[in-house]
């Protein structure tokens, strides 16, 4: 009953379950009112004159509502293939796409901008999708490499000539030779964490990795040190999220003997 409340409530007042209040309901005008206490919900209803309505989540509500969704989605899904899928979780497909946010070409343009490649250097793109950073490169004449997990991403890698391994990054074993790690790794929680510790063993001692993080990676997190810039509020909306983002740049020591 109480949820039933709030809901009239809330189509009465777009901004009646902000706070916790007492109302008022009269089922006819013969009727004597009702006193009902509704909760704080943190949400408000926008309605248009074409009935149709938008529900807004205040930002302590919108923040549960991920963690929850997060929970049920789990981290290890968007570095899994789905040959096997769990029967328990119906979305299995669903969650593992959640975390593949292709890079808009305004972000490719705008990393690639600080980054001097030469031709012929060693490039690698761990979790490059359907090769958004590989495109961009490719005029570098550089030999970039990428990995992905996903056969249907990798197939359209590879169709445009990219050399692309079809594996779970996070399994591969690491070279040590590239000069270069360019990545948008999966968003979720703090597991990009993983995928940067592991791909920064790719690069050669001298060797430079730059990677596209959520904001949270620099502000709240602190699991990664280097160099921090932030990228434009909304810069991965194409791609279906509005998560902030920032880049990560960090650069492997020399050799010992060799010059810094």
């Amino acid at each position: 009953m109480t949820e039933r409340m709030e809901i009239w409530a809330l189509f009465n007042d777009e901004n009646a379950l902000l706070e916790d209040k007492e109302i008022e309901r009269s089922y006819s005008k013969y009727s004597t009112p009702e006193k009902v206490n509704v909760r704080a919900r943190g949400v408000r209803l926008r309605r248009f004159d074409n009935g149709n309505g938008h529900l807004f989540f205040e930002p302590d509500a919108l923040r549960d509502i991920n963690l929850a969704l997060a929970e049920f989605y789990e981290d290890v899904l968007a570095d899994c293939s789905d040959e096997k899928p769990d029967q328990q979780r119906a979305s299995t497909a669903v969650s593992k796409d959640l975390q593949y946010y292709p890079t808009p070409a305004a972000v490719v343009e705008k990393v690639l901008s600080d980054l001097y490649i030469r031709e012929g250097e060693r490039v690698l793109e761990p979790s490059c999708g359907c090769g958004r950073f590989m495109d961009a490169l490719r005029k570098t004449k550089a030999e970039v490499i990428g990995f992905e997990v996903d056969p249907g991403r990798a197939a359209q890698a590879r169709a445009k000539g990219h050399r692309v391994m079809l594996a779970n990054f996070l399994e591969t074993i690491p070279t040590g030779d590239f000069s270069r790690v360019i990545m948008n790794p999966p968003f979720y929680g703090r597991h990009y964490a993983k995928h940067v510790e592991h791909a920064f063993e790719f690069l050669k001692p001298g060797g430079t990795l730059t990677a596209i993080l959520p904001a949270t990676a620099r502000y709240d997190h602190g699991l990664l040190k280097g160099q921090w810039s932030d990228l434009p509020v909304g810069s991965f909306s194409e791609s279906g999220t509005n998560i902030n983002t920032v880049v990560l740049t960090m650069r492997k020591p020399e050799a010992k003997g060799l010059a810094a």
